[in-house]
């Protein structure tokens, strides 16, 4: 039983391949892009919103 268990995470530890120079580009693109739609966004939300007044807080004498 033991020395199943121990194939199995051997197989399952292997399986894992380190990731290539195109796929890390591609990620870095893609990230970075949706960052920028992101903040894009945020600022034309900023920009169009309306300006609602202070609550004014009553002083205690």
């Amino acid at each position: 039983m033991q020395q199943r268990l121990r194939v199995e995470v051997q197989l399952q530890l292997s399986t894992f391949k380190m990731i290539s120079d195109d796929e890390l580009y591609k990620l870095a693109i893609f990230l970075g892009s949706i960052s920028m739609v992101l903040i894009v966004v945020y600022h034309f939300l900023e920009v169009n919103a309306e300006n609602k007044p202070a609550a004014t807080v009553k002083k205690s004498p």
